[in-house]
């Protein structure tokens, strides 16, 4: 079966009044008739930013977003970079961290970075929308 069609089945099955988002970490899902799928039933594509393949770019499917940031480490150029390119994109955004740290010994052995990086990020949101209308940094 085609993938659109098992898109839009499950889609179907999705109550109107529920918001989704769907990652897809193949890129054959990203054509041009999932995407109207997404775009038809007001779901978010995904937009995942990780070390093996950095997001190139943003694609807008629903009246919001939802951003994971999940590389090893973002500096304050990179965390600005993410507020001018996608933000002006999207609506109401949600915005999730990598919470853990990965080492290649096993399991993790230091503190997790993520909370640290959604609080830094929350501030240069708060300074770059400080004087913008509708704009609420949650």
């Amino acid at each position: 079966m085609r993938i659109d069609l098992c898109c839009g089945i499950f889609l179907g099955l999705i109550p109107d009044d529920r918001a989704c988002a769907f990652e897809f970490r193949n890129p054959s899902w990203l054509d041009d008739e999932i995407l109207d799928l997404l775009r038809e039933k007001g779901s978010s594509l995904c937009i995942a930013d990780v070390d093996e393949n950095p997001a190139n770019e943003i694609i807008p499917t629903a009246s919001w977003g939802y951003l994971r940031l999940r590389r090893s480490d973002y500096t304050e150029a990179d965390l600005s970079q993410w507020w001018r390119e996608f933000f002006p994109e999207m609506g109401e955004t949600f915005v999730f961290f990598k919470h853990e740290e990965d080492d290649v010994q096993g399991p993790a052995t230091g503190p997790a970075t993520g909370p640290e990086r959604a609080v830094r990020f929350r501030e240069l949101a708060s300074t770059h929308f400080l004087d913008t209308p509708g704009v609420s940094i949650l």
